[in-house]
């Protein structure tokens, strides 16, 4: 079946988008960059601790407390704050701010990597990262400049990664595990921890947002190709270290092939855990297209080829309408697009099909103007 993934999309009508990709990584909502101190020494991760005796008093949770998995129960015990009160973060904990942002239903993020001092991420295969044991990830989410939850990723072993879910109080003076997810009466969700892995399953070691392409793109800020390269922090740097996505005739193109990228690439790759492995449409942007040594053009983009006047299964309440992946010169007739317009209780023909109650309608909007002002399909 060819169904397709746009806004963080997945193709079957049963896998989504749940990542936590993309706006700034700010404090406290502005739109000034947390600068890491870079001769900042390390912390130690070894066991986690609370930063501070007034942070303990505040904590929900004492370190000690795990949940069966054996992450801590309380945020603050995951190395992320020097001062869990103040949300100073800690030292060694690098924001940043991937260059192809993915839609959260509207939230404000900010993301934080933490790399084990003296690890590489081995880069063999530029478009499948390895990253070393002891990495950590966290997003946080907010809505409305408010903290609702934050997400973690740790890397425990070789091929292991142990993923928690902290939900905010009203405070934001605690963030507790709630793996279970939650509906918000905004109509944000929260998602399980089984609707992450949906997508996360889908990169080769887990982790979205952190890829060769999107680090390498214009928008990347805190951690970018270019600067894990300056660093000897890969064990295989491309000679290539920044991308410029490519663009075609209709002048439109760019925008949305950055969209897709950002909210398609976790389901349509080819990693054979990829939700949308099974089918041909490939909608991420590929390292060997926007890093070798001259340009691809977007006709040439795996995207586009996989996508372009492509025959779509996707059948809407007008059963007498013939749909294409992307239809030239008509996106009322683009799988891509309509899905990408659709929020239903199933969540059967919406994409994202899970943890999207929202449009994303500025990126629809980019990714339709480029769908009108391509060549019509024959």
């Amino acid at each position: 079946m060819s169904f397709i993934c746009a806004a963080g999309l997945c193709s079957g009508g049963t896998l989504g988008a749940c990542s936590s990709e993309p706006a700034a990584a700010v404090d406290a909502g502005s739109d000034t960059q947390i600068a890491p101190n870079p001769d900042a020494e390390a912390p130690d991760t070894s066991r986690p601790v609370l930063p501070d005796a007034a942070d303990a008093a505040d904590a929900a949770q004492s370190c000690d407390e795990a949940g069966p998995d054996g992450l801590v129960v309380s945020l603050a015990c995951t190395g992320l704050y020097a001062s869990f009160g103040a949300k100073t973060v800690a030292n060694g904990v690098r924001p940043y701010v991937p260059g192809a942002p993915f839609w959260s239903d509207g939230a404000e993020k900010s993301r934080y990597l933490l790399l084990p001092a003296g690890q590489k991420i081995d880069t063999t295969d530029m478009a499948a990262w390895k990253w070393p044991v002891g990495t950590k990830v966290w997003k946080e989410f907010k809505l409305g400049g408010k903290r609702i939850e934050t997400r973690y990723y740790t890397k425990a072993g070789p091929t292991k990664w142990l993923r928690a879910t902290y939900r905010w109080d009203d405070r934001e003076s605690q963030a507790t595990r709630k793996d279970a997810g939650e509906l918000l009466a905004d109509g944000y969700e929260i998602p399980t921890l089984q609707k992450c892995d949906t997508c996360h399953y889908g990169a080769p070691d887990q982790l979205l947002g952190l890829d060769a392409v999107s680090l390498a793109l214009p928008g990347a800020q805190g951690v970018t190709l270019a600067g894990l390269a300056a660093e000897n922090a890969l064990t295989a740097p491309p000679v290539k270290t920044s991308a410029v996505l490519p663009e075609d005739a209709t002048g439109k193109a760019a925008p949305a092939l950055q969209w897709l990228h950002a909210n398609c690439s976790a389901c349509h790759n080819d990693s054979p855990f990829a939700g949308a492995s099974a089918i041909s449409l490939r909608l991420a942007l590929k390292p060997s297209e926007l890093l070798g040594p001259t340009p691809t053009p977007v006709s040439s983009l795996s995207l586009y080829s996989t996508a372009y006047c492509i025959d779509s299964r996707f059948v809407s309440s007008d059963a007498g309408t013939t749909f294409k992946v992307l239809f030239g010169g008509d996106r009322s007739r683009s799988a891509a697009y309509v899905r990408a317009n659709l929020r239903e209780p199933t969540g059967i023909a919406q994409m994202p099909p899970i943890a999207s109650h929202k449009i994303d309608t500025a990126g629809v909007a980019v990714l339709g103007a480029w769908v009108d002002a391509l060549p019509p399909c024959p």
